[in-house]
């Protein structure tokens, strides 16, 4: 699923078939198309959940919290699949976040507008042999994973406090350098041969976001105050994915 800043976020991916030589710990056979070197490609849609970074939001300089609702995230996956439980893949995601509000020291000021971002990641993940392990399971193919690459976002919110000022979040981030660790399990789909179901879990990070800006607009035309939405430049997002992969 991308980046996010906001949010970065969560694709599929196709997990290669275990290889078990003892007896009675067969791998499932929906992950057979997987376990001979293969290619494939995936699709997801998934949830995305930004956590509030610290921004500047008053003309005080106080510190507040950007806060979002939950969003959406669509991508897809090309990546070649190897006999030894390994697979390598590129995937592309789009995450997109509406505003909820900024938390103050003054409490709560509503906010209104969207946030997106676009994610190009690589990423690496490996099978656990859980027959090998003595967990004799059909149904679920475990697996873990990391990516790494850049994410784009751009955001374009507005904050209304009660005396009448305006905060604007506003503009895009350039490229900023974005990584993800993801666990999560294949399934079987029945009736579809080569074709495993996804579910998982993936924490993004956002590293030197400090190019997103706001501007403060002070009741009765005041002089504006600009700054960083994100000071620290560091954004975090949590992504709950489901998907879709198939091998040729």
């Amino acid at each position: 699923m991308g980046s996010i800043g906001g949010s970065t976020m969560a694709t599929a991916q196709t997990i290669p078939k275990m290889t078990v030589t003892t007896p009675g710990t067969a791998a499932p056979s929906f992950m057979d198309g997987f376990s001979k070197g293969n290619f494939y490609l995936g699709a997801a849609g998934a949830a995305t959940f930004i956590s509030p970074p610290n921004g500047f939001a008053s003309a005080l300089k106080a510190r507040g919290g950007e806060h979002w609702h939950p969003g959406f995230a669509a991508g897809g996956v090309a990546g070649w699949a190897f006999s030894n439980g390994l697979m390598f893949d590129l995937a592309v995601v789009y995450a997109g976040n509406n505003a909820n509000k900024i938390t103050t020291a003054n409490g709560p000021v509503r906010q209104t507008g969207t946030q997106g971002t676009l994610a190009t990641l690589a990423e690496v993940y490996y099978t656990l042999p859980l027959p090998k392990l003595g967990i004799n399971t059909m149904a679920i193919v475990p697996y873990v994973g990391v990516g790494f690459g850049p994410t784009w976002s751009h955001v374009r919110t507005k904050a209304y406090f009660a005396d009448g000022s305006i905060n604007r979040p506003h503009g895009n981030s350039g490229a900023n350098f974005t990584y993800e660790v993801v666990g999560g399990f294949a399934f079987p789909i029945p009736g579809l041969k080569d074709t495993a179901g996804l579910l998982d879990y993936r924490y993004l990070g956002v590293v030197n976001a400090t190019n997103l800006r706001q501007t403060f607009e002070p009741a009765g035309g005041g002089a504006s105050i600009s700054g960083p939405v994100v000071p620290s430049g560091y954004i975090a997002g949590h992504v709950i994915a489901i998907g879709i992969s198939h091998s040729f």
